[in-house]
């Protein structure tokens, strides 16, 4: 068990469970470098890389403070909200924000005095006032605890995405534990934020699970051989599945908008699209057709480990359902993604709202 995995326990122990359940939801990467962690995004997740050797070097306590340092900057989403502002000062600002609520830091950690500046403002009055500062501005190399470089690798169409897994990751964390009080704000605007349409995110999340591949075409002649040659055009493939919960919960209206977006995702990356009706077990297979008779068989309780149970491999599963059900214990070793109509949490797997 590493360092980063103990540290989760020994918060879950402690009744911490709002800062190890955020950590948990999230890719853990181990990154060797100067600091001891960062918060990244990539794959549809949002990503924790660490260093063994920087965050060994701490005590249990610090290490726990580091962790709770890494979710708040979750929270307050400071991985999205740079915009064009100056990069280090940004950093500086953010890491000012939150200190000050965080115990057991190590000790030369950004806090307000160090600037003296008042406590209790957000990162962005905090960068105002630092770009007020006249003269150099410097901090000590060791007064950085974490990476923020990552940051500015998502990507700017990214972004939204970013902001809607990172809601999703907060309120399950809500859900498994008590949010802490001076974070009830932050949780407030993060969740008012302008959402992304159910169909956008759809579409960015399947991307992620795409596969390349290549064919040779008279429509791209080769750039090696010339004219008379071949070139080679790249493909972007998915075996998606569908699997449509039939037990009467999802609306013809809602139905047909669904079925319209895994239409273009057929389109758009040249695949087969196989369809499973099933309520509390598998009524039916078939190929994705130009329409889906939705006359449905079943329409009797909702079991969702059958689905799960025929399927012998695919790159991506799209399931629409309402999400009350009987799940799996374990997730598969392939993306899923439930398309719902409710509100309801699921164990694993990544959830887009049609609202």
């Amino acid at each position: 068990m590493n360092t980063i995995e103990k540290t989760i326990i020994k918060m879950l122990k402690s009744n911490r469970t709002y800062y190890a359940s955020v950590i948990m939801q999230m890719d853990r990467v181990e990154h060797e470098g100067k600091h001891s962690a960062g918060i990244g995004f990539g794959g549809g997740r949002l990503v924790l890389y660490w260093s063994p050797t920087k965050f060994g070097e701490y005590t249990p306590d610090q290490r726990e403070a580091v962790v709770e340092h890494e979710v708040r900057h979750v929270t307050h989403l400071h991985f999205a909200r740079e915009g064009g502002r100056h990069h280090k000062l940004w950093n500086w600002a953010t890491d000012i924000a939150i200190n000050q609520f965080i115990k057991n830091l190590p000790p030369e950690s950004l806090r307000p005095g160090f600037f003296d500046f008042p406590d209790r403002l957000s990162a962005e009055e905090y960068y105002e006032l630092l770009q007020k500062k006249t003269g150099a501005i410097s901090v000590p190399g060791n007064a950085e605890i974490d990476d923020h470089s990552k940051w500015g690798d998502i990507k700017e169409e990214d972004r939204a995405m970013a902001e809607e897994v990172a809601k999703e990751v907060v309120k399950n964390a809500i859900s498994q534990g008590k949010l802490p009080h001076d974070l009830e704000d932050a949780v407030k605007d993060l969740m008012q934020k302008g959402q992304v349409p159910w169909n956008i995110l759809l579409r960015r999340f399947v991307a992620t699970a795409a596969r390349t591949d290549f064919k040779y075409s008279w429509k791209r002649p080769s750039r090696r051989y010339g004219e008379d040659y071949k070139g080679k055009l790249t493909l972007r493939k998915l075996d998606i599945v569908v699997a449509i919960d039939t037990s009467g919960s999802i609306g013809n209206e809602e139905f047909q908008k669904f079925i319209a977006e895994v239409k273009a995702l057929r389109s758009a990356y040249h695949s087969q699209v196989e369809i499973i009706e099933c309520d509390a077990a598998v009524q039916k297979r078939y190929k994705l057709k130009r329409q889906v008779d939705t006359n449905f068989k079943g329409r009797g309780g909702t079991d969702f480990r059958p689905v799960f149970d025929a399927i012998k491999r695919c790159d991506v599963l799209l399931y629409l359902t309402d999400l009350y059900g009987t799940f799996p214990q374990k997730a598969p070793g392939y993306p899923v993604i439930w398309v719902s109509v409710t509100d309801a949490e699921v164990p694993w797997g990544r959830v887009i709202r049609i609202k």
